[in-house]
């Protein structure tokens, strides 16, 4: 009897396959293209990892071979190794000296450069990131949302520019900071658990990481609601054992705050020019979608909304109001455009979220055509930056002969 149901079974199955070629068979061109396409943006997971990842990994490999080849004239890798475990000037903390020693043995095990090792961690970090951006935005938001931030930060033009651990602790500043938003909506004890641990790992490799961090916490905290003290608790924690940590090491922070004053790092030219804080490789405009929670009726993940633009604005003033004094936190130099590819990540999960924000809240068509106008401006002014990238490094034979 089972053996028959078994039959009976794959009889039918054959029955549906020859149904749907011969319906497949009947349909016009335009519907099978749109047929693929709605099987394409049903799911993020097809286009995230048979298209989007393996290409930013392919670029990411593409940079590291012509920079061992000594073709791609750029500083990937910039500083001298410090010694393992030690807060160095200018304030570097800990993690970061151990990252630098770990990849420069995984190099020398490999027989390959540091510099092609910190491109393949960007390209990685992509991937990981358009990952996450499937999993979270794909079932908050839907499909076409992911997709849609995961092609931001496939063409951002930061990318092209990865330096030392800044890809990492990009991966690691948006990570914690979903967690953290993710433990506050669900009270799940392991995306607290993951939230703590990866802020104090990212505030470990760069304290700029504190800049998104604390304020998104802060904000996130304050929109709480039944979850407002554990959320508090958590700020706080985070705060104390980042501080106590700072007597771990040869070097610790406070030998670091006391024999180097804001003097001793002015810039070489004594001046620091507005024209040189600029977003250098980086989309200003990417911001810009976050405003849209600002409109009356705009109400989808508002909460979140607001914790990301507090944290993304609060980092952009303080780097920009740092790095214009040239203080010891920023290490004197004047060129940031390392800085804001910590939140890159960050950035471009905001800019679709918001954006599905926005759709849901309005069905006019007026509205969202204005919103897919506005959506399409955003990603030609990201291809534009991204190719003017590419054009500088073509001329360092970026493309084969």
């Amino acid at each position: 009897m089972a053996r028959r149901r078994r039959d009976t079974a794959r009889v039918d199955s054959t029955l549906r396959a020859g149904d749907r070629s011969a319906l497949w068979d009947t349909l016009t061109p335009m519907d099978r293209l749109r047929r693929t396409a709605r099987i394409l943006v049903g799911s993020p997971w097809p286009l995230t990892l048979l298209v989007l990842a393996p290409l930013a990994l392919a670029v990411a490999a593409r940079q590291g071979t012509l920079w061992s080849q000594g073709v791609l004239d750029t500083q990937p890798w910039f500083h001298p190794i410090p010694p393992r475990g030690a807060w160095i000037p200018f304030i570097h903390p800990p993690a970061y000296s151990e990252f630098m020693h770990w990849v420069s043995a995984l190099s020398d095990r490999l027989w390959i450069g540091e510099g092609y090792l910190i491109y393949l961690s960007s390209g990685l970090v992509s991937a990981a990131l358009m990952v996450v951006f499937a999993r979270t935005l794909g079932r908050r938001a839907g499909a076409a949302w992911a997709l849609y931030g995961s092609l931001l930060l496939l063409l951002s033009p930061a990318t092209l520019r990865p330096f030392e651990h800044y890809p990492l602790t990009k991966l690691t500043v948006t990570v914690s900071v979903l967690l953290a938003l993710h433990w506050i909506r669900d009270a799940r004890r392991a995306a607290l658990v993951g939230a703590a641990l990866l802020s104090l790992l990212s505030v470990m490799l760069h304290l700029s990481a504190w800049f998104v961090i604390g304020p998104a916490l802060a904000a996130a905290t304050v929109l709480a609601g039944d979850r407002r003290r554990p959320a508090a608790l958590l700020t706080v924690g985070l705060v104390a054992t980042f501080l106590l940590l700072g007597f771990v090491g040869t070097t610790t922070l406070w030998d670091i705050l006391e024999s180097t004053g804001p003097a001793q790092n002015r810039s070489a030219e004594g001046v620091v020019s507005w024209s040189n804080l600029t977003y250098e490789w980086n989309n200003p405009w990417l911001w810009a979608p976050v405003l849209l929670w600002a409109l009356p009726g705009v109400a989808f993940e508002r909460r979140d909304g607001a914790a990301l633009a507090f944290g993304m604005g609060s980092f952009a003033i303080l780097t920009f109001v740092l790095m214009w004094q040239a203080l010891v936190i920023a290490g004197g130099w004047v060129g940031s455009h390392h800085y804001f590819e910590l939140i890159d990540g960050l950035a471009c999960y905001a800019a679709a979220l918001a954006c599905a924000a926005a759709w849901r809240s309005t069905t006019s068509k007026m509205g969202r055509a204005a919103l897919v106008l506005g959506m399409t401006l955003l990603l030609a002014e990201h291809v534009r930056l991204y190719l003017r990238g590419l054009a500088k490094l073509e001329e360092l034979a970026w493309f084969p002969g």
